[in-house]
C-alpha cells in the first residue's frame, strides 16, 4: 500500500523521507473520509458474517457474535493506526 501511495506521488513523499518527517508522511497517507467508510464497511461485514444463518442465508437469531461496533471500533483504533505506522517505517527507508 506504501508504495502504491508512494508511486502515484514520489516527489513529495520523497522530500518528507529525505527530511525524515514522520509526521508528515503520517499525514499524507491519512484520508479521514476514506477511514470511515473502511470503518463503516467493516462494521457491516461483521454484522453480516457475525451471526448465524440457515441454509437460506437469512439470520436464525439477531445475537452476533461479536458486537460489529466492537470490531469496527478494534479497526479504527488499532489495525488502521498500526498498518500506517508499519507504512511510514517502510517509507522512510524507502529511498536507502
Amino acid at each position: 500500500m506504501a508504495e502504491a501511495k508512494f508511486s502515484a506521488n514520489p516527489g513529495e513523499y520523497s522530500h518528507l523521507i529525505r527530511a525524515q518527517d514522520s509526521a508528515g508522511l503520517m499525514a499524507l497517507l491519512t484520508f479521514p473520509e476514506q477511514e470511515a467508510r473502511v470503518v463503516d464497511r467493516v462494521g457491516g461485514k461483521a454484522a453480516t458474517f457475525g451471526q448465524d444463518v440457515d441454509i437460506d442465508g437469512k439470520p436464525t437469531n439477531t445475537n452476533y457474535k461479536v458486537a460489529p461496533a466492537v470490531v469496527a471500533d478494534l479497526y479504527r483504533d488499532w489495525v488502521m493506526p498500526l498498518t500506517k505506522e508499519v507504512q511510514v517505517a517502510y517509507l522512510l527507508r524507502r529511498l536507502d
